[in-house]
């Protein structure tokens, strides 16, 4: 029992860590880098040709992307099949994110699985046929509204699992021990992830001039 409750610790570390690094930080690099099209498709397209040109960015998307993700992902799979989810006998507000998180990280593998096969798959189709134009991709994506209504549920799951991951995380890793560092963290971590829900909408809204000073083309 010592054996195993040591292995689910280190492993619920890994998990933790692993959500914040490489996989938080690359959230947050994809949302300000798509809030380039905020200022047009000349400046977006302009960001994103530079990563994809990037030596070797198969090797930093496998590595620091995609496998990160994947254990991540497969670790969290393994908590929300193997939980206990007791929210029908104790409806507090933490049972609640409890379960809410793992929701969350369902939607949020579903949403980067579609959003990979719509992005990712036709750029390495139009590449191999020419110049691809990342922005009027997404805007032609984005002007059917439930594939907009689905990217807006998408980001939020994303944005919340983040946040509160993150508020799990200061716990998990010493950062907030007593119940008012811990309070306090909650009312941040929810600043953080209204302000970087908004900033993902904005951008989803700009490809197609929703957005307010947005050119949308």
């Amino acid at each position: 029992m010592v054996e195993y409750d040591k292995r689910a610790f280190i492993n619920r570390r890994v998990h933790s860590l692993l959500g914040l690094i490489p996989v938080g930080l690359f959230l947050l690099e994809h949302l300000f880098m798509n809030a380039h099209a905020m200022h047009g498709s000349e400046i977006y397209n302009g960001r994103v040709e530079f990563l994809v040109s990037l030596p070797f960015v198969w090797a930093l998307e496998l590595f620091f992307i995609f496998l990160p993700l994947a254990l991540h992902a497969l670790y969290g799979l393994w908590i929300v099949f193997t939980g206990r989810w007791n929210t029908h006998a104790w409806r507090t507000e933490r049972n609640w994110s409890y379960v809410l998180q793992r929701i969350s990280g369902v939607v949020v593998l579903a949403y980067v699985a579609w959003h990979v096969w719509q992005t990712k798959v036709w750029s390495l189709q139009a590449a191999a046929g020419g110049h691809p134009d990342f922005f009027v991709r997404m805007q032609d994506l984005l002007a059917v509204p439930w594939v907009l209504a689905l990217y807006v549920v998408g980001v939020g799951a994303a944005v919340y699992h983040f946040a509160n991951g993150m508020w799990n995380f200061c716990i998990t890793w010493g950062v907030t021990l007593t119940r008012a560092s811990q309070q306090r963290a909650i009312w941040f971590w929810a600043l953080v992830g209204l302000v970087l829900f908004v900033l993902g909408v904005s951008s989803l809204l700009s490809f197609n001039g929703l957005w307010p000073d947005s050119p949308g083309i």
